[in-house]
């Protein structure tokens, strides 16, 4: 650490609102870190931050450029050039029940790109709620277990546009599941193919069948 600043929003300096930390050298390339504390309160040293910042010189072997954590989420930002896929940004929503002691759970999250290998360019997962009452499941198993998953595509054009997908939408968490397709739109066009695959078990439990729908859909809608 370099330097140090501490902010506070009265002259006799007992209430802290803020910490300012500037670094070089480190190993793991961080260089600030903004830490943002609720007004009113008293210094405490194990008081919890209310929001974090933290930027990070290019070198790291994740990519990472910023990162900011808040007691509903966090975000990530890259350099993206840097990254394998592409990976812009990434902001995770958390959720909990009433009890503030209790463990967070995953309630979304949405990545975007750019320069992806296959042209996608946002995704989304959405996880399951929490019951009322109930603690949130392992972070693994939410992981595994998403509710709904959107994937978003910018156009290839060495693809008709009407087998080209634009957007991308897994139903897991819906019985039975389903995939629902939409493509882009073709030069000239007002409405755009869809696609929806259905899936059910059969009796032995063992095996799917497949129900597919098309239709056309106007600009606006899905």
């Amino acid at each position: 650490m370099t330097e140090m600043i501490t902010l506070y929003s009265d002259l006799a300096r007992t209430n802290m609102t803020e910490i300012q930390e500037y670094f070089a050298n480190r190993k793991d390339k961080l260089v600030s870190r903004f830490r943002y504390f609720r007004t009113g309160k008293r210094i405490d040293s194990n008081r919890k931050e209310h929001m974090i910042f933290e930027n990070f010189d290019p070198g790291r072997p994740d990519a990472l450029m910023k990162l900011v954590e808040k007691p509903e989420g966090r975000e990530f930002t890259f350099y993206h050039k840097a990254t394998l896929d592409g990976m812009v940004n990434r902001t995770e929503s958390f959720t909990r029940n009433r009890d503030p002691a209790k463990p967070v759970a995953l309630h979304k999250v949405i990545e975007t790109f750019e320069g992806h290998q296959n042209r996608l360019t946002y995704r989304s997962i959405t996880f399951e709620p929490i019951e009322p009452n109930t603690d949130a499941p392992p972070m693994k198993q939410q992981i595994d277990h998403p509710r709904k998953m959107t994937e978003k595509f910018e156009r290839n054009p060495e693809v008709p546009a009407d087998k080209d997908i634009a957007k991308r939408t897994f139903f897991t968490g819906s019985r039975p599941p389903r995939i629902h397709l939409i493509f882009h739109y073709g030069p000239g066009r007002i409405t755009s193919s869809t696609r929806t695959y259905i899936t059910e078990k059969n009796l032995s439990g063992d095996e799917f069948s497949v129900q597919v729908r098309t239709e056309q859909l106007a600009p606006g809608r899905g």
